[in-house]
This record gives structure tokens, sequence and C-alpha cells, in this order.
């Protein structure tokens, strides 16, 4: 079956472009029911090849104004810095604001774009690179982890058996520190002295019959040791005696 088809001229303000005419064929009558499919097929091509055109033409609108217009062009920043979009003329650049695909066009082209995006890509690739390592490392990781808790328990429990060694350790050294050991030196020269007193009481009053050289070396052994402890004393009380050495 035949199907009638028209010419369709498509526009151009390229004055390149002008002399050459450019058509595309399309289809104009009905299309029967079972070959719609391939009908939006044929409009979504012919309707991609005249955007495709459209910025074609736009192109080639831009680089022919630059050519003529390069002596009025215009030396600020935005020209020095983005030539592509600089150079535009009004119209350009209203259309680069409303049509995205000629703003996608002309963006592709600035150098700083597209190493931003290149850096994006690098990143992006980077990152997954990172991820699959980060994936393989997660047995190894997640045995670190469960070996971690176990020490963990294991010093908590060595933590506790400590403290309680500790607290026996006090309560055995509590008889031997500075203030019991001060105790038992008062008390064991407030008896030498009773002692030696008691001695002579007996030795003077008869109580208790005792020899006199006994009596002597009982005593004499009784004051040299008060004197000692009272010594110690007063070394203890003035200061001078450091029981920790």
């Amino acid at each position: 079956m035949t199907t009638p088809t028209s010419m369709i001229n498509v526009q151009t303000s390229d004055p390149i472009l002008q002399s050459t005419p450019t058509t595309v064929t399309s289809s104009t009558s009905p299309a029967p029911p079972y070959l719609s499919h391939s009908y939006n097929n044929q409009n979504h091509q012919q309707s991609h090849l005249n955007n495709s055109l459209n910025l074609t033409n736009r192109s080639h609108n831009q680089q022919y104004t630059s050519h003529h217009s390069s002596s009025n062009q215009i030396d600020d920043q935005l020209s020095r810095e983005f030539p592509e979009v600089g150079n535009l003329s009004k119209e350009d650049l209203q259309d680069l604001l409303s049509d995205p695909d000629y703003f996608q066009a002309i963006v592709t082209k600035i150098p700083e774009i597209n190493n931003v995006l290149e850096s994006h890509r690098g990143l992006i690739t980077a990152n997954q690179s990172l991820a699959e390592n980060n994936l393989k490392l997660r047995p190894r990781l997640e045995s670190m982890r469960d070996e971690t808790i176990l020490e963990f328990g294991r010093a908590n429990e060595l933590r506790r058996k400590f403290e309680e060694l500790y607290n026996q350790q006090l309560e055995l050294y509590s008889n031997f520190g500075e203030t019991s050991s001060r105790s038992r030196l008062l008390t064991a020269l407030h008896e030498s002295e009773r002692f030696s007193e008691s001695l002579s009481n007996s030795f003077i009053d008869q109580t208790e019959r005792i020899e006199e050289e006994t009596f002597v070396k009982q005593f004499r052994e009784e004051r040299i040791k008060f004197h000692k402890l009272n010594w110690v004393s007063e070394l203890w009380s003035s200061g001078k005696l450091d029981w920790n050495q």
C-alpha cells in the first residue's frame, strides 16, 4: 500500500545553509492501526532531527555573527573568562535561557565545566573503588570486632579481680600503716614506763624479794627500751622521721 508524502522545508537563518534547501519527507495520510507504532517512531525521529537542525543553525549563526562582529566585541570579564557565552547576541542569550537543549550544547563546550564534570566522574570512580575495598575488608573487620568484644570481657574480669585483691592488700597494710604504727609505739612506750616503775616500786617496798643484780639488770634493760621508744616518738612528733622510708 502506498502513502502520499509531502515535503517539509526546514527554516534556517544561516546564510550558508539558506543556499542549500533542506527538506524532510514525512507522511500526511493517517496510518493504519497496525502501523501506528511505526508512525510514532517516525514522528519522534523527525522531531529529533528538527531539534538537531535547529541546534546546528544556532551554532552556524553564532559562528557567523562572531565572525562578522569580531571588531565590535566587548572586552569585559565575562568575555575573557567565558568567551562561549560572552560572544552571544541578546537573542541567543534569551534562547539559551529558554531552550534546555541549546543550554546543554553551549555549557558542554566550556572547558571549566568539562573539567568539573571530569573531576566529578573521577570522584565517583574513586568512591566506588573505596566502597569495593571496604566490602572486601568487611569479614576481617567483623572478625576483629568479635575478638575485641571477647578481649574486652576478659579485661573487665581481670579488672574486677584486681580491685578485689587491691582491697585485700589495703586491709592487710592497714595494720602496718603510719597511724597504726604510731599507736602501737605510744602503747609500747607507756607499758615500758609502767613496767619500769613497777620494778622500782617492788624493789623499794620489798613486796617481792628480788636480788639486787637481777633488779639492776631488768630495770636497766627496760629503761633502755623506754628511752629508745621515747626517742623515736619525739622524732616522729617533730616531723624528723619519715615512716615511709
